[in-house]
């Protein structure tokens, strides 16, 4: 079975999809810019609202597929190379060809650098790297991540954060939580005040490592 390529697509330049092996892999493309796409059709193209950002995306892939998930996923956004790994690095990963065997790996951030974040004793959040500022002036996600964090994980202390929600998982990692726990996540997201541009979005997207690897 082909793994999966998930790409969560708005409208962004999306040429280098055609450096995607088909024979290695199964490319999925979700489109929310509400556009017909003139695309190869071996690219499986589905529709879907210009909602919840990427999480959304990633969940409804999981959700839709999860009694037939391949040996590894690959989440990318339309444009990954604000935050991805070298593109001539990442396009080996997604190809494997460099012949390493993905397969061991359970998860693997495709992004340049990573975060630790962790919950505080005052129940804020706190970033250690240069982004702090950014996310916490910019978004203001404090209340609205202690929240979805208390929800889901209430013992949750600290986790791995790479900025642009581009990793691979292994399907293992995926089954460690149940399809019911995935539509919870999504009902989150649907419940959101903003659906275009939801702050749980970017909550999402700090906690995908926490997600697959807490077990």
């Amino acid at each position: 079975m082909k793994n999966h390529v998930i790409i969560a697509y708005y409208n962004e330049n999306i040429d280098w999809i055609s450096n995607i092996d088909t024979n290695y892999n199964d490319i999925y493309l979700y489109n929310k810019s509400g556009k017909t796409l003139n695309i190869n059709p071996i690219i499986n193209v589905i529709e879907l609202p210009n909602i919840g950002r990427e999480s959304h995306t990633y969940l409804y892939h999981i959700i839709n597929n999860y009694s037939n998930l391949p040996n590894e996923c690959i989440f990318l956004q339309g444009n990954p190379f604000d935050h991805s790994i070298p593109e001539q690095e990442l396009f080996k990963i997604i190809n494997n060809t460099d012949n390493t065997n993905n397969s061991t790996e359970k998860f693997i951030f495709l992004t340049k650098f990573k975060l630790f974040l962790e919950k505080n004793q005052d129940s804020t959040f706190k970033e250690h790297g240069f982004l702090n500022s950014f996310w916490q002036n910019e978004h203001n996600l404090s209340s609205c991540i202690v929240k979805i964090y208390n929800e889901l994980y209430p013992n949750f202390i600290s986790t791995l954060f790479a900025p642009g929600a581009l990793f691979l998982v292994n399907k293992e990692n995926i089954y460690k939580n149940s399809l019911e726990f995935y539509k919870k996540c999504l009902n989150i997201l649907l419940n959101s005040e903003n659906l275009t541009d939801p702050l749980e979005g970017h909550a999402f997207e700090r906690l995908w490592y926490y997600i697959f690897n807490n077990h």
